[in-house]
């Protein structure tokens, strides 16, 4: 209890409540079916947690994915007609405190937010992605300094540009050299990539090229040192589709669009829709770019998002 909230409580997911919620919070295309989150809920390889007013009203749900050595936060949502003051902060608060204590070997409670970083944004949409990513920051979530990517399964081989963030179960911590391992586990585990998946290989190529280097931290800071410029925005689309498989060796890719993640600057961008064939990078080279052959495509910010195969983990936060 936390005084008229009953803070996180644990279910099953048999109550309507939360379904009801579940379905209103999220477009169709970004649901996994019911059918499959309860049966994921009674053999324990999802979590559900519940915040109640004195009534017995869901004010909240969120639904974790214990993974090898982290949590995934797959779903959170509160409910807008019943919204109390901060009860999304409070929700959140005795969730990673509920976490620590029933998986004390874990590093850390990570999530995956849309990018804020896009420059062809909408200024609601941009708002609104501020927010949400304001609201972790608040709570002390660090957020990943380097290009990431949503895989999909609703349109095989497209990808959505986002942000990875994470809260560290202190004392234990997620630092760089966890970081390669922990987005390798996000895209096998949960959304079936292969190891030798081709955007896998470019989002992994930016921690080995930091590692080689000795870059500084991963971690984003809070804000800005005095007199430098936020991270910029990344200026191309916000869907990135695969033309062709690039084969897994030195040799010449089939480019259509060179697509380059950089250690100078780690964002995806279009090298040219003209490119010639492309090599692959092979070496850590300490500022070698990692290049694979890629279509990008533009598409309106209103497009839907794109849901994951089997758990939908990707990080759901409508209204918290």
């Amino acid at each position: 209890m936390n005084g008229s909230l009953n803070l996180c409580q644990v279910s099953t997911g048999q109550e309507q409540d939360w379904q009801t919620l579940y379905d209103t919070s999220f477009p169709a295309d970004e649901r996994t079916p019911k059918d499959e989150l309860l049966k994921f809920l009674e053999s324990g390889a999802i979590l559900l947690h519940r915040t109640t007013n004195e009534l017995g009203e869901l004010l909240c749900f969120s639904i974790v994915y214990p993974m090898s050595n982290f949590a995934l936060l797959s779903y959170i949502a509160t409910d807008q007609t019943k919204r109390s003051s901060g009860v999304g902060s409070k929700h959140m608060k005795e969730l990673l405190e509920i976490l620590k204590k029933a998986y004390p070997d874990s590093l850390g409670l990570v999530l995956e937010i849309e990018s804020t970083r896009q420059s062809n944004l909408e200024a609601t949409e941009k708002t609104n992605r501020q927010r949400r990513l304001n609201f972790y920051v608040r709570l002390g979530a660090k957020r990943l300094c380097r290009t990431y990517v949503w895989p999909s399964y609703a349109t095989k081989g497209t990808y959505r540009l986002a942000e990875l963030m994470w809260f560290d179960f202190d004392p234990a911590t997620i630092d760089d050299p966890h970081l390669p391992g922990i987005v390798t586990e996000l895209y096998t585990k949960g959304y079936g990539a292969q190891l030798d998946d081709p955007i896998l290989e470019l989002v992994v190529h930016q921690f080995k090229c930091a590692e080689k280097t000795g870059s500084a931290s991963m971690v984003c800071p809070v804000d800005p040192p005095e007199g430098e410029k936020a991270s910029a925005p990344v200026k191309e689309a916000s869907v990135v589709t695969v033309a062709a498989e690039a084969p897994h060796t030195p040799t010449a890719a089939p480019a259509v669009v060179g697509v380059v993640v950089s250690e100078a600057s780690p964002a995806i961008v279009v090298v040219s829709d003209s490119a010639p064939p492309v090599e692959k990078s092979t070496s850590d080279a300490p500022v070698a770019t990692a290049a694979i052959a890629l279509t990008i495509a533009t598409v309106p910010n209103s497009a839907p998002q794109l849901k994951k195969k089997k758990r939908g983990s990707r990080k759901k936060d409508k209204g918290v």
